[in-house]
């Protein structure tokens, strides 16, 4: 996987290019469209920071369409080109070997409090081709400007030392590998503006105007909006405008619930998000509040909130709190929950598991919970071993046979095993003993192999972790008698020490009283000192301190900058590097330890292991259903439940909500909530000048943040729906609602026509479309449009 701790590979070269052309398409593999995500955990980061550029960490391998994969992290850049430096970057490399593979790849960083990604980078294109016999090219695919080191540093993806890349894969369908050059695919046609209603409803909770209910939470108070939450959550409905509801009574005390889960509760009620982790909380306060925040979305019915929380606490499970998200998922009936337990259970074994005080706890207080748990760990383990136990299973068959028949025929009886095993080996025995217990716990497992299903890396993700290099010391004092009598040596003459090991490692110190390295100069009064690897089988990253003894003082003192001391340096032992120099010193600044002709040096070596990297592990995707909140806000206007407020269009009568209104729009929110707002909601607003069928369309975007049909910036409308996005347009306009009025502009900039061209012009003069107008002129500069025009 990692050519030792680091590697100073070349950066692989443009594969299209003619030095290396693609094969024909008949030599290349065909590979199915797939996909997967990997998250590859770098602990301790503070520890691989200064390693050196172009050297890397290593995650474990992981699969995605049949191929093996891995990443790469540069903690100071691959340094592949000028201009890089500063910067940190990360690669995907290909592991399986004779494969051409096309994928689009996409690279974030992951805050691992919150879940949130950082999303600067595009995802991109690329060809992988490990069929050619030199490494180097087109396995490997770098991503150099992946962020500033600095900005990384002080980045919230930077907790507790902790570093978390999250890798995505794509493996496109067909057998022909894509040009570097193709574009990642995207729709067509520009996007519209980003919806602005979580913005709106994030603003109206913490401004809190137009607030009807206060939420007094263990001595904090909460303003809220009652039709919104009702409009959140069948339990809050209930409570604030079913038979639950406590009279006209304006405060609520809610009990059982810390003031800040209450709080990031409302937030989610209003932005369907979860706020912003303090950038100082710590991974278990963060957890503790999720686990705090299902029971609440349990407590009010929220169930998008509850999976998202699912959602988080298994991305945070560890060894020590599995037991405690075990007995969380089983109070709550959280079942996906339940299943990403088990299956860490499986990947990570029992035997880390059961040393933890919550395995304890759950084993005394609830062994229903621990029984569930292992079952469903069992049931996984035997899907992923169920081709190795195929054939146990068929010599297992007169065993079960036996086990469930005495098992049917009285269930108050202890039975000895009847039925002799068929004529196996000892060993053959035993595994079929083992596999008849497994599906005695497991009854489903009697079912033929070819009937269970795998997990594919559509439905899972994969986690891997860099844990800090392990480091071993040692000190080795290398006492040179008379050393005035080694003068004269000659240039490129040594004095070795004695072998000394560390980490395993035979070692050396050299020093060469006349000096060493290129052509012999006619004089010299340097002296060099070099740390030598004798032997190794393997690259060896170490650093080294050289300290000379003062002897009137007893006192070690370094002669190399500290800098030069804590650097790491890779030995090679089939190259001149397994020779490091250290140190050249002037004779002068030597005489001050030469008091007695005597040199006493001192070689404080550390060398640093390879990062242990985990095994990967394997964990049950719990994907949050999509954002509802724009449907529940839509269900709000259809029913009409709870409305407040009355609109008289052509006759027509119309009902609303005030505080949704004032939210979108400005002059909603004067005319309803404002000066201007006395005894309107005594009598119905008269809207003049807009037809019935606008007004209800311009409240479903007020609404839902949409517009009907979901024409949203793209495609063609026909001359009907034109005229309705004019009328739109105009309303926007009126209410001030920004985004449909860019929205607007977008529709209608694509449907521009001879025949519209002076209306839509002219209507972009009115109403101030400055996009919309420069469209209309560009339209008109056309040629072959004037021609028609005359």
């Amino acid at each position: 996987m990692m050519d030792g701790y680091y590697s100073t590979r070349p950066p692989p070269p443009n594969y299209m290019s003619a030095a290396h052309p693609f094969p024909p398409p008949a030599q290349l593999a065909v590979v199915a469209p797939s996909h997967g995500a990997h998250l590859f955990e770098v602990a301790n980061y503070s520890r691989h920071r200064d390693l050196a550029a172009r050297s890397f960490l290593c995650s474990a391998t992981f699969d995605v369409g049949g191929c093996a994969w891995s990443l790469r992290f540069y903690p100071n850049g691959d340094n592949f080109v000028a201009g890089h430096d500063g910067y940190v970057a990360v690669a995907v490399e290909l592991m399986t070997r004779d494969a051409a593979v096309s994928v689009v790849y996409d690279l974030r960083l992951v805050d691992a409090a919150t879940g949130a990604r950082y999303t600067g980078l595009e995802a991109a294109r690329a060809a992988f081709d490990t069929r050619g016999s030199v490494e180097g090219f087109a396995h490997l695919w770098h991503c150099s400007l992946f962020m500033r080191k600095d900005e990384l540093e002080d980045s919230v993806f930077l907790r507790d030392d902790r570093l978390v890349i999250e890798c995505r894969i794509h493996v496109l369908n067909g057998s022909r590998v894509v040009p570097e050059d193709s574009p990642p695919p995207a729709e067509a046609g520009a996007p519209p503006p980003c919806s602005d209603l979580p913005d709106h409803l994030g603003r109206l909770l913490r401004e809190g105007y137009g607030a009807d209910v206060t939420f007094d939470v263990k001595g904090r108070s909460f303003a809220a909006h009652r039709i919104l939450l009702a409009a959140r959550s069948p339990v809050f409905k209930a409570e604030l405008l079913g038979p639950m509801k406590e009279g006209n009574e304006d405060r609520v005390n809610v009990r059982g619930i810390r003031p800040e889960v209450f709080e990031a509760l409302l937030h989610f009620a209003y932005t369907d998000s979860l706020p912003a982790m303090a950038a100082g909380d710590k991974d278990d306060g963060n957890v503790e509040m999720m686990r705090d925040l299902l029971v609440a979305a349990d407590r009010y019915a929220m169930d998008r909130l509850k999976l998202v929380c699912e959602q988080a606490l298994s991305r945070s499970l560890t060894v020590e709190n599995v037991s405690t998200a075990s007995v969380l998922a089983n109070r709550y009936s959280c079942g996906r929950l339940k299943g990403a337990c088990s299956a860490f259970v499986m990947s990570n074994g029992m035997d880390d598991v059961v040393t933890t005080q919550g395995y304890a706890g759950l084993k005394r207080d609830r062994p229903d919970v621990l029984i569930e748990l292992l079952e469903k760990a069992v049931k996984l383990r035997k899907i992923r071993v169920n081709l190795k136990l195929s054939l146990l299973i068929s010599s297992a068959v007169p065993f079960i046979d036996s086990i469930h028949k005495k098992r049917s025929t009285s269930s108050h009886r202890r039975h000895r095993l009847q039925v002799r095993p068929p004529l196996l080996s000892p060993p053959q025995s035993a595994c079929a003993i083992a596999a008849a217990q497994l599906i005695i716990l497991c009854p489903e497992a009697s079912r033929s192999a070819a009937t269970k299903r795998v997990m594919s890396a559509t439905d899972v993700k994969t986690v891997s972790t860099c844990q800090p290099p392990e480091t071993a010391q040692g000190t080795h004092v290398f006492d040179i008698l008379g050393y005035s009598k080694h003068r004269g040596l000659g240039f490129d003459s040594a004095v070795q020490s004695g072998v000394f090991i560390v980490a395993g490692h035979q070692w050396a110190l050299v020093v060469y009283p006349d000096g060493c390295g290129g052509e012999e100069p006619e004089k010299t009064d340097l002296v060099a000192m070099y740390v030598h690897l004798l032997r190794s089988g393997a690259k060896v990253a170490a650093s080294c301190d050289i300290r000379l003894v003062d002897h009137a003082t007893g006192v070690a003192e370094s002669v190399i900058t500290p800098a030069l001391a804590a650097s790491v340096r890779v030995f090679d032992p089939e190259d001149h590097s397994r020779r490091m120099p250290y140190v050249f010193m002037k004779l002068q600044e030597l005489e001050k330890y030469l008091k007695t002709d005597r040199l006493t040096i001192e070689c404080v070596l550390t060398v640093r292991k390879e990062p242990r990297v985990s095994k990967t592990k394997v964990f049950s995707r719990i994907q949050a259903p999509p954002s509802n909140i724009k449907q529940q806000l839509a269900n709000l206007l259809e029913q009409k439940e709870g409305a407040d407020v009355v609109f008289s269009v052509a006759g027509e009568t119309i009902m609303a909500h005030k505080i949704v209104l004032a939210m979108r729009s400005p002059v909603f929110k004067a005319e309803l909530c404002g000066p201007m707002s006395h005894d309107r909601g005594k009598h119905p607003i008269v809207i003049e000048d807009m037809q019935p069928d606008v007004f209800r369309a311009f409240l479903y975007f007020i609404y839902t943040d949409s517009m009907k049909g979901g024409v949203d910036g793209d495609g063609d409308c026909n001359r009907q729906s034109c005229e309705m996005i004019r009328h739109l347009l105009v309303a926007a306009d009126r209410y001030d609602v920004k985004r449909l009025k860019l929205i607007c502009q977008s529709i209608l900039c694509k449907n521009l026509h001879v025949r519209n061209l002076a209306t839509t012009l002219a209507l972009a003069d009115q109403h101030h479309c400055g996009r919309l107008k420069d469209a209309c002129i560009k339209f008109m500069s056309c040629l072959s449009t004037m021609d028609k025009l005359r």
